[in-house]
């Protein structure tokens, strides 16, 4: 009896994974509808991401007009507004990666979402003895083969 209850089991268990992968096929085509339309794509990432805050940017601002100052460039809007903007961009570019993450974390997309999803399912039981009593049978383990043989 106890291999019938790993039998009944393995069944649940096997219910179980079937949903998880259901609903990892379902991410996937919303990743495959996203990726044919590059615009939502990028409008769903661009509405999460975060500006950056007035303090950084008044601080990098200010570094550049003193660095152009110590060059005697200071009085150039032009130069200004090239050397301000290539200050904020590694910020401006971390923005973006950390709203580009937050986006396909939603989804379910890497490892990390794959991996918690694989632990919530249960171990198989072993019911090798039980299945082995329906196969073809050997020695002093007959299967079912044998017994539809004699009849």
């Amino acid at each position: 009896m106890p291999n019938v209850m790993g039998v009944i089991s393995n069944i649940i268990n096997a219910n179980k994974a079937n949903d998880v992968n259901q609903r990892a096929i379902d991410q996937q085509k919303q990743v495959a509808e996203l990726v044919k339309n590059p615009q939502l794509l990028a409008a769903k990432i661009a509405s999460l991401r975060q500006p950056l805050s007035q303090g950084l940017v008044s601080s990098v601002n200010n570094d550049s007009q003193a660095n152009l100052a110590e060059r005697g460039l200071g009085t150039s809007p032009q130069i200004a507004t090239a050397v301000e903007s290539q200050a904020l961009a590694p910020f401006e570019q971390r923005s973006q990666e950390d709203a580009q993450n937050a986006f396909f974390s939603l989804l379910g997309q890497g490892n990390s979402s794959t991996q918690a999803a694989d632990a919530t399912l249960p171990k198989s039981a072993d019911t090798s003895g039980f299945w082995g009593g329906f196969g073809g049978g050997s020695g002093s383990n007959p299967g079912i083969t044998d017994y539809l043989a004699g009849a």
